[in-house]
């Protein structure tokens, strides 16, 4: 069979955006090592490593030649940066293409240790280190605030600032994994899967408009006042169970199951107000660095399946 051809297309206010004709797809590169050893005929023991780096992501570039004139920015949380405003008039040059300048980096090594099913019980558990650096998340608006598209990579907003490079959101420095099975008398079966997280990273920001200085660029919105990824919020600590009782009618199954979410009532926040002017949308008052989202309370729910 012949390989489906694709063109790509826009539709949107404005001009198309030009094409690089050796336009190419992202890539991603992994090198995972790993050894399992057998302590005995119930448990085992492992440690892996693995490596993963992301690249040529498609991008928008403006290929047009902008000069830049520095300023001093100072924030009010006291640190002193330099950013820069666009002193021409020329207009952008946008092309899709593959941009070297992106890039995401991985690094995991997992310690695991499981015990096989043996006298009613089993349980494998691991220890994860994580390290997510890069300067582009899942997405390239968030390359730099939350612009529309990217900026020219030479515009020294981007290139050589000391917080474009850093501990990416999804990063979970140390993560550690417990799931336990354990066959009760009458033939129910107990569950419980516990699980530590680092909390994710985040960065304080301010909205663009806030700056005293016009630096008239369009596709940034928002700036960094801390290296990318500087701060955590809090750890995750979750606990969850689960009992099932299984019936066998004749040649069927019936199964109750009883789920438990959350047992110790954790508030982990999913999500941070990260701008330096946000204030709380009913009570008012500063809501930076505190949770806007947590997750979900503690929760029972009960299932019937009928197995025929």
């Amino acid at each position: 069979f012949l390989p489906e051809t694709r063109e790509f297309t826009y539709s949107g206010p404005g001009p198309a955006y030009a094409r690089d004709p050796d336009l190419r797809q992202q890539k991603t590169d992994v090198f995972n090592v790993g050894m399992q050893v057998q302590l005995s005929n119930d448990w085992v023991i492992g440690v892996d490593y693995i490596h993963k780096r992301d690249d040529d992501m498609m991008i928008t570039s403006d290929l047009a030649q902008h000069t830049y004139e520095p300023f001093e920015f100072t924030d009010s949380l006291g640190s002193t940066q330099t950013l820069y405003m666009r002193t021409d008039d020329n207009e952008e040059d946008w092309i899709l293409t593959n941009d070297d300048y992106y890039f995401r980096k991985h690094d995991m090594v997992i310690l695991s240790l499981e015990k096989r099913p043996s006298a009613n019980f089993s349980f494998n558990t691991s220890l994860t280190w994580q390290k997510s650096i890069g300067n582009i998340e899942n997405t390239v608006g968030a390359a730099w605030g939350f612009g529309a598209v990217a900026s020219n990579v030479n515009n020294p907003n981007f290139d050589g600032h000391p917080y474009t490079v850093g501990r990416l959101t999804y990063d979970r420095e140390w993560q550690f994994k417990l799931v336990a099975n354990y066959r009760l008398p009458g033939g129910i079966l107990a569950g419980a899967y516990y699980r530590y997280q680092s909390g994710r990273p985040w960065t304080p920001r301010i909205r663009k408009f806030r700056i005293p200085v016009d630096m008239d660029q369009p596709n940034i919105f928002s700036l960094r006042l801390e290296p990318r990824g500087s701060r955590r919020a809090d750890a995750l600590n979750q606990l969850d169970v689960r009992l099932q009782k299984t019936l066998n009618i004749g040649d069927n199954r019936l199964e109750v199951i009883l789920d438990g979410f959350n047992i110790t009532q954790s508030d982990t926040p999913t999500s941070i107000y990260t701008f330096i002017n946000q204030k709380f949308p009913i009570s008012g008052g500063s809501a930076f660095g505190k949770p806007s989202r947590i997750i979900a309370p503690r929760q029972l729910r009960l299932g019937i399946r009928f197995i025929f």
